[in-house]
């Protein structure tokens, strides 16, 4: 009897620990369950992140915090305005004199196009990107010729405005202010101050349209290597966001060259433009764009649709 007894103590003994170990194990994975749960959350944020999709949060908070993200530059997919380029070397004497260049830019999605008027003998021009192709138009000529990158010792989007207020986001803070109206729009102003031991040095301020994101102003100052300073302004007026799709186009009628018998025109254009892009871009001082000032021309106003 009492072996029958141990027997049965025996079996409900080991059924018991039986029971134990499998309770044990199931609390075990359910609790590596669940301490793996946000781990998984975390990569799958990371991974969204990546393809350019919803950021995780402390991504957009790292956004927010950088000094060169506190301003929004947007280029309009289609537009067209005046712009005026004016540059003026810094002087503790007398005042010296401010070197201007006008031209009129418009864009419509990849296509752009700047229009001049320059001194003789290039007279009336426009460099268009239209297809892929650069063309060079001169109209007093009635003569155009296409142009590739290599004739151009600079980019022309470097002489967009969108383009000239990003080239300062590398070397400037920005600190936003409240709108105010400038040539009849609604724009936001940023304080531009340099950064680091040039903080003194290159103050300014960017206006930006509050419809567009468009800089319609930037004043700022640019030092040399020699330590020259130079105080750059750059405006765009009359801004319209419905430009002539016709404008895009080498008008019917011209002639057109080679870019051998357009040599001289085409190294006297990029000549000319260029000392303005080097000025904004910091390089040059404004008394260079003054060795051949032209005389004042009024340039092309961008076409009003009617």
């Amino acid at each position: 009897m009492r072996s029958i007894e141990f027997n049965l103590y025996r079996r409900f003994t080991s059924t018991e620990k039986r029971r134990t170990i499998i309770a044990t194990s199931i609390l075990l994975t359910f609790f590596s369950f669940g301490c793996k749960g946000p781990a998984t959350s975390s990569n799958a944020n990371s991974a969204t992140a990546k393809f350019g999709q919803t950021p995780n949060a402390n991504a957009a908070t790292a956004s927010e915090t950088d000094p060169q993200s506190g301003i929004v530059i947007k280029e309009p997919e289609r537009y067209e305005a005046a712009i005026t380029i004016s540059a003026q070397d810094a002087s503790a004497g007398e005042p010296v004199p401010m070197a201007t260049q006008q031209f009129s830019f418009a864009r419509l999605g990849a296509d752009r196009r700047w229009a001049f008027n320059l001194p003789t003998p290039i007279g009336q021009v426009a460099y268009l990107e239209k297809s892929g192709l650069k063309y060079l138009v001169f109209f007093d000529r009635k003569q155009y010729t296409e142009v590739t990158s290599d004739l151009m010792p600079f980019s022309m989007g470097a002489l967009s405005p969108g383009s000239i207020a990003e080239h300062l986001r590398p070397r400037m803070q920005f600190e936003k202010r409240d709108a105010e109206p400038l040539n009849g729009r609604t724009v936001f102003k940023y304080r531009v101050t340099g950064a680091g031991d040039k903080a003194s040095d290159n103050e300014g301020a960017i206006f930006v349209d509050a419809e567009t994101g468009l800089p319609l102003r930037s004043d700022f100052q640019t030092s040399q290597p020699a330590g020259t300073k130079t105080r750059v302004i750059v405006e765009a007026r009359d801004l319209q966001l419905n430009p002539d799709r016709s404008q895009f186009d080498v008008p019917a009628g011209l002639k057109k060259i080679t870019t051998q018998e357009a040599k001289s025109q085409i190294a006297e254009f990029a000549d000319r433009l260029r000392v303005f892009a080097e000025i904004v871009a910091g390089t040059r001082s404004a008394s260079a764009a003054l060795v051949e000032q032209p005389p004042p021309k009024s340039n092309p106003r961008p076409r009003r649709r009617k």
